[in-house]
């Protein structure tokens, strides 16, 4: 959504940073270490072998 909002392919710390509207400071950490967790080996987008 960052990216649409700047109009850019940025990743996700940098279009943070240069979005056109502001937001919290701790919003902004959250939505970066929700995105380490998600993007992690053993995160959210990966099944940690569940299922084989």
């Amino acid at each position: 959504m960052c990216q649409v909002i700047n109009g850019s392919k940025e990743e996700l710390n940098k279009a943070l940073k240069n979005l056109k509207i502001k937001i919290h400071p701790a919003l902004e950490q959250a939505y970066i270490k929700l995105y380490a967790y998600a993007s992690d080996e053993n995160g959210a987008r990966h099944a940690n072998g569940l299922g084989e």
